[in-house]
Formats: structure tokens, C-alpha cells, sequence
């Protein structure tokens, strides 16, 4: 992998749709056949998204703002100022030395110095207090965005247009994206990678053969704090439009199944009492073999 497409890699956010821009399509081209770019590309999101989960949810300190007003209130009592000499430097007003007469008894007065001293330190402080405040907003305003319901995220699959070309044959799954266990298929008849640039994922989508000769689509992805979806298959499609459409999240991967009936829907959903009494095959749903 070139320094180029490294580059196109790190500059893509989080969120945001940056892969369908014309200055990303050499990305866009690359990880629809480069698993190892795809993989490249995941790892990069999820680490933005491991730096918005921690700082998500930081508050801002309560009353930061009438501290550091106070701060500064008592660093400007400290020391005072006046105007720069010929040197560009500003000076501090000393107080004289006292005038000691004959019969005066030792008096010792502390010079400013120290007074500025403390007001530098103050300064330092309040300076690291707003550049840890700056930053904060900034990967909140940056990295956090809204949530993604079923129901928008099934609306928008049906957007999605995989194309005729780039599928790989064969009874297949990827090892790291299984099929999940909900699902009930006889065949995966074929599989392709497929970039998502609205959530800034590369799916692995797969076209399966149902058990009544129906066929569906599913699309895996990795999840990510910004999807709110359920944990299972709802009883019922939770979309339709000429489609019968289901999202949920089960083990860090959301799965998202596309038919085209009630009917093909209810055969590849397998009932929940079925979950715990089937004979599990390398953890997949049917025994296929893995890549």
C-alpha cells in the first residue's frame, strides 16, 4: 500500500460520507477488491471511534468558568505591569527599599519578583485548563454524531446498489464476519465486499439460497457506538417498499437482511426456541466452509 492511499485512509472521518468524493474514488476502487485496504480502513475507524467513546461522555467540570475567572481576577491583583521599556520587555513596579533612620528597626520588604513568579504559574495553569477544555469540544463537536436507528438504517439499505461485478463464487463465509445464527439459508451462493460511504464501512454482503428456494441478501459490518438497534431479528420486517427489510447487532457486528417478501423473511428468520437446540457448525449457520 502506497504513502498515497495511507494518506486518503487517515483523512477519512468517522463519520460522513468522504468515500463518495471524487478526490476518494482511487480509495473507493481500491477497498472494493483490496481486503487488505478494507482491513486498513476498519482498523483506522475504529480507532477514531475508540477516541469519541472516551470523550464522549466528559463533562465539562462544574464551574470551570467562575474558576478560571477567579484565577485570573487574582493574577492581575499580584502583579501590575507598566508599559514595555526600549527593549520590547515588560517590567514589574518594585516597592523602594525602606528608608531606615537611626532608632528603625530591621524591616524586610519581598520583592515583586515573587508576585510574578506565582502569576506566571497561574497563567500555566489556566492556559492548560483551556487548551484541555479546546480539545474536548473539539473530538465531541468532531467525532459525535447522531444515532442510527432500525428503522433509518433498513431505510437506507435499500439504497445501497452492489453491482454484477467483483462477486465471489462458492458456499463461503469470511471467518471474521459470519452469518449470524438468526439466520436460516441452505447455500451462500455468492459474496463481494461492499464500501459503505454513508457510515464509513466495508461490509461483507452476501446473496443466500433459503431453505424454500427463496434467496436474501445480508450485509455485515463492524458496529459502532452510534447504532441503536436490537440485539435480535425483529418478529416482523421493520420496512417495506416493494422489500422486506431487518437490522440488529449481535456480537460487535451489525447484520442487515434484505427480501423480497413477508413470506421469504419469515423463512430466513430461524424462531427463537430454534437457537439453543440446533447442532452448531463452526459457529456458523449452516455447514459452509469459511475464508
Amino acid at each position: 500500500m502506497n504513502e498515497s492511499i495511507r494518506k486518503l485512509i487517515d483523512s477519512c472521518r468517522p463519520q460522513g460520507d468522504d468515500l463518495g468524493q471524487p478526490e476518494m474514488q482511487p480509495l473507493a476502487d481500491l477497498i472494493a477488491n483490496d481486503e487488505g485496504a478494507a482491513r486498513q480502513l476498519v482498523r483506522s475507524r475504529q480507532l477514531d471511534d475508540t477516541i469519541t467513546a472516551a470523550v464522549h461522555n466528559v463533562p465539562t467540570p462544574a464551574g470551570l468558568e467562575q474558576r478560571l475567572l477567579t484565577a485570573l481576577a487574582d493574577s492581575a491583583a499580584v502583579a501590575t505591569e507598566i508599559p514595555s521599556t526600549s527593549s520590547g520587555e515588560s517590567t514589574l513596579v518594585e516597592e523602594p527599599p525602606p528608608i531606615r533612620g537611626k532608632d528603625d528597626e530591621s524591616v524586610v520588604v519581598l520583592s515583586s519578583k515573587s508576585g510574578f513568579s506565582r502569576s506566571r504559574r497561574l497563567w500555566m495553569l489556566v492556559a492548560t485548563c483551556a487548551a484541555v477544555t479546546v480539545v474536548i469540544a473539539f473530538f465531541v463537536n468532531s467525532f459525535s454524531g447522531p444515532t442510527i436507528t432500525d428503522d433509518e438504517l433498513a431505510s437506507a439499505a435499500l439504497s445501497w446498489k452492489v453491482g454484477d461485478t467483483g462477486w465471489k463464487q462458492g458456499n463461503f463465509v469470511w471467518t471474521r464476519y459470519p452469518l449470524p445464527k438468526a439466520i436460516r439459508a441452505t447455500k451462500v451462493l455468492q459474496r463481494k465486499l461492499y464500501t459503505i460511504p454513508q457510515y464509513k464501512a466495508t461490509a461483507r454482503c452476501y446473496d443466500l439460497k433459503l431453505k424454500r428456494g427463496g434467496t436474501a441478501r445480508v450485509y455485515v459490518f463492524k458496529a459502532t457506538p452510534s447504532f441503536e438497534l436490537p440485539a435480535a431479528p425483529p418478529a416482523h420486517q421493520v420496512f417495506t417498499r416493494g422489500k422486506c427489510v431487518a437490522a440488529w447487532i449481535s456480537g460487535g457486528l451489525v447484520y442487515v437482511l434484505v427480501v423480497d417478501s413477508l413470506e421469504e423473511y419469515e423463512d430466513a428468520i430461524r424462531p427463537p426456541s430454534q437457537l439453543t437446540l440446533r447442532w452448531p457448525v463452526e459457529g456458523n449457520f449452516c455447514p459452509i466452509g469459511t475464508v
